[in-house]
């Protein structure tokens, strides 16, 4: 990724936007040159 902190603030910006619906975890960290995390659904 060329561009890590756009990529930081993208990641950021979908966990915001799901936050009612899912949960994170895993938090993103880079793997390589991609950017990785985990969402799971809440659980109701």
């Amino acid at each position: 990724m060329a561009h890590k902190e756009l990529g930081r603030e993208m990641v950021d910006r979908v966990i915001k936007d799901l936050k009612d619906i899912a949960e994170v975890e895993q938090q993103a960290k880079m793997e390589g040159r991609q950017m990785v995390t985990v969402l799971a659904p809440i659980r109701q």
